[in-house]
């Protein structure tokens, strides 16, 4: 028995070693324990938003046999004849005159992928390091669905979006730049210098 042609309209747009890294925000703050140690105590901070390993969660197909009507796979996708033919021809399958499969397809609908979504932050560090050192690390599982706009005669513009988001992400930038202040300054007037070492954006 032949295999289908899988036919994926929207596919993800990452592997699952890919990253996403961005700066989110970025600002300065004052330290008071790095002015009491007699360093400067105006540095920068910044906040990073990043997301890895993507791995499918789900997805719904289905098989169409040679001789089913490119009007049926249209409603699967509950899209118009035209775009589905679209779908059909970008990848590769054979339609007939009157719009009839020529070969055994798997038109893919839903989907979803998992990720990991992650909130970093850093600060300079005078003390030791000379350079930005990672005081915030936190990472939680999110969803990315496929999510469809509703038009005329059933749905297109398929866009991929967070619809389940991972925890670290559900607090705002800003209040994260004044915990890491925060955290950063007891350490310093603790040990007197920075002992968490400089840590790496994405991991």
């Amino acid at each position: 028995m032949c295999s289908a042609t899988l036919v994926d309209p929207n596919p993800f747009p990452l592997s699952t070693y890919e990253e996403i890294s961005s700066l989110r925000f970025s600002g300065a703050a004052h330290f008071p324990a790095l002015d009491a140690l007699g360093y400067d105590y105006y540095q920068p901070i910044k906040v990073y938003e990043t997301s890895r390993w993507f791995t499918e969660k789900s997805k719904s197909t289905t098989i169409y046999s040679p001789g089913t009507s490119a009007a049926v796979v249209a409603g699967f996708w509950n899209v118009g004849v035209a775009i589905a033919k679209g779908y059909l021809t970008v990848a590769s399958v054979i339609l007939d005159a009157s719009d009839y499969l020529q070969e055994m397809v798997e038109p893919v609908r839903d989907h979803e992928y998992y990720f990991y979504g992650g909130i970093e932050v850093t600060i300079y560090d005078p003390t030791v390091e000379n350079t930005a050192v990672e005081v915030i690390n936190s990472w939680g599982q999110g969803v990315y669905t496929l999510i469809y706009q509703r038009v005329y005669d059933g749905y297109d513009g398929a866009q991929w979006g967070i619809s389940a988001g991972p925890n670290p992400f559900n607090q705002s930038y800003s209040t994260y730049a004044t915990e890491a202040a925060t955290n950063y300054t007891n350490h310093i007037a603790v040990f007197g210098q920075w002992k968490g070492g400089v840590g790496a954006i994405g991991s």
